[in-house]
């Protein structure tokens, strides 16, 4: 029920307390003063004029209960008010009853015998019109005082003031007009001229209150609705800017989706009509453990707020992260109706954490191996310079001139591993715009400048497939090539026999194929990880740096391919990488989103050395 809250410093509430208090006030007097003249036999207070009707003793005593009510209203008793304004009600309204069952109920002269009566039946008796008035302005104190400020209520009272101010107004007008019908009905008791007046204020002022009343509860109301639309308007643009940002998800007491938002689908890819009506079951990932969810559960089903982050599987299989608010909400008596969860995808950002701690774990390792294998040239370079000095000193020329070998060797070695973790640093930051690249071109002009390492080795070098073109930094996929090549002619010959080495292309989808395979003694499964790890040397005699696969891993990561290593068929070992066509228009960026390392291994097959 709508509810209409006054303000009193409002002008004209202030104009409204005034007039009913005036009007309340002038009744009280008029009704009192009346009273006084009928006890008194003061012929003026009772009728203004000798040939005007007077005003009866019990209808000064209505209008004194009707002012008093109004103005305990006024005051704010409302109490009293109530109880004034069923006395003037009851007063009217047990008169009526006197006209209309022909009765005597004894209080016509209730406060003063009626002299001047011309009727001894009805001697004392108000007039029926004004006994109405007291039964409709009685009802109307009783709805103001008894009643909260309801519009139905004030639009109650509004109508009532109107009738009044009518009777009071007509019976005026028939004074003035000398019109007798419009105060007095046939032979009954007549309406005096001051009775009028007093019923022309009382009802005046219902009407003035309550139409300024209702006035303000309807510019309330449509304060309200503006206040509302604009509310709305807030909400729905709060609204687009939350589906915007975030993953929205509803559901019911017992984890059944009932709402999905537009990013939620777009992250997971599945319809809403897919997802509503179901758990979220339907995109967990199984990564993990039962007790995370069971911990999850029992936070939210005992009223609190869950925080956390979570891994989900899209429906293509793809695993993202969302970091995870979980709110319940609850009705007025306390149970749970819904649970809202909002969520933001953070793969990207736990992407970066895993990076960030593998090249930490990576950092770790190279300060580990770079003070040995950069110590161990100086080592060399400090023991032989002592050499070198003494056999200078002695005459040993012969012996100076190993000393000095020895010392260019340690020099060139380290800066071979000084080149190289430099050049690890620059992956990514020096690369120069992606262009299609010829590989099988580059393959022909490194394998002339690999001639004498090849004949050194006693390798026959083979290439295999088709043109293939990939879109890269060439700097990059001659990199990639000399290590395959070289790490072939250094680790990949047979314990007896000629040393075999097969280069093959082939295009995969978006990605350019390459794989080198040797006849050598081959990797064992549980070492094919390890060799791309910084500084992983499988012989611990080898004069490597073991940081060429690692080099080689790391370019083709950054450009969205992989790296790893099969058994060749027949004995030995197959080192395999992928790297985006040369036709491909994607970003490496792009991509690399598209396919993981995962999906080119699915798609591999054995590599076959031909």
């Amino acid at each position: 029920m709508a509810t209409i809250t006054s303000r009193e410093n409002d002008p004209r509430q202030a104009m409204v307390l005034t007039a009913t208090f005036c009007a309340g006030a002038f009744c009280t007097i008029l009704g009192l003063a009346v009273i006084l003249g009928w006890w008194f036999r003061f012929e003026p207070l009772i009728r203004i004029l000798p040939h005007l009707a007077p005003m009866q003793a019990n209808t000064a005593l209505g209008m004194l209960l009707s002012g008093a009510g109004m103005l305990a209203w006024r005051i704010g008793w409302r109490r009293s008010a109530v109880g004034i304004g069923s006395a003037a009600a009851l007063l009217g309204l047990l008169t009526l009853v006197e006209y209309l069952t022909g009765s005597q109920l004894g209080i016509d002269e209730l406060l003063a015998r009626d002299y001047l009566a011309v009727d001894p039946g009805r001697a004392g008796r108000m007039a029926p019109n004004t006994a109405l008035c007291f039964l409709l302005t009685g009802s109307a104190i009783m709805l103001t005082g008894g009643s909260g400020p309801s519009l139905p209520a004030h639009i109650s009272i509004l109508s009532i003031g109107v009738v009044v101010t009518l009777f009071g107004a007509v019976s005026l007008f028939g004074y003035a007009s000398g019109i007798d019908t419009s105060y007095w009905m046939g032979n009954l008791t007549r309406m005096a001229l001051h009775t009028s007046i007093g019923f022309l204020a009382l009802g005046g002022a219902f009407t003035l209150a309550k139409s300024v009343t209702i006035r303000e509860a309807v510019e309330q109301r449509d304060r309200d609705k503006a206040l509302l639309a604009k509310t709305m308007h807030e909400l729905e643009l709060q609204k687009f800017a939350l589906d915007e940002h975030a993953i929205v998800a509803i559901t019911d007491p017992s984890g059944v989706i009932t709402y999905v938002n537009k990013m939620f689908c777009k992250v997971s890819q599945y319809r809403a009509e897919e997802l509503i009506g179901k758990t979220h079951r339907v995109i967990n990932s199984g990564h993990h453990p039962r007790e995370f969810f069971v911990d999850l559960w029992r936070t939210i089903a005992a009223g609190e707020t869950w925080r956390g982050e979570v891994c989900n599987r899209a429906r293509d299989g793809s695993l993202y992260w969302v970091d995870t608010t979980i709110v319940p909400f609850r009705d007025e008596t306390g149970r749970i109706t819904q649970f809202v969860a909002i969520r933001a995808d953070v793969t990207q950002s736990k992407k970066i954490e895993q990076d960030l701690r593998r090249a930490n774990a990576e950092l770790e390792e190279y300060v580990r191996t770079a003070s040995h294998d950069l110590k161990a040239p100086l080592v060399t370079i400090e023991g032989f310079s002592g050499y070198l000095r003494h056999f200078i000193e002695v005459g040993y020329s012969d012996r100076a001139l190993e000393c000095v070998d020895r010392i260019q060797n340690a020099s060139r070695r380290l800066k071979t591993n000084i080149d190289e973790m430099l050049e690890l640093s620059r992956i990514g930051r020096t690369d120069q715009p992606p262009q299609a690249v010829d590989v099988h071109a580059m393959l022909q002009t490194l394998l002339s400048e690999f001639q004498p390492q090849i004949e050194k080795a006693d390798a026959d070098v083979v290439i295999e497939g088709g043109p293939a073109m990939v879109h890269c930094d060439p700097v990059r996929v001659e990199q990639i090539l000399s290590n395959l090549l070289s790490n072939a002619l250094k680790y990949g010959h047979p314990a007896s026999g000629s040393a075999r080495i097969t280069v093959c292309t082939r295009p995969e989808g978006r990605f350019v194929r390459l794989g080198v395979a040797d006849n050598g003694p081959g990797i064992e499964p549980e070492f094919r990880e390890r060799v791309f790890g910084l500084f992983q040397r499988l012989d611990a005699g080898a004069q490597s740096s073991g940081v060429g696969l690692n080099i080689v891993k790391r370019i083709v990561e950054h450009y969205g391919g992989a790296a790893w290593v099969e058994k060749t068929p027949g004995g030995g070992a197959t080192f395999c990488v992928t790297l985006p066509a040369g036709q491909a228009t994607d970003t490496p960026s792009s991509t690399a989103k598209r396919e993981t390392h995962d999906d080119h291994r699915a798609e591999a097959g054995s590599f076959s050395a031909g």
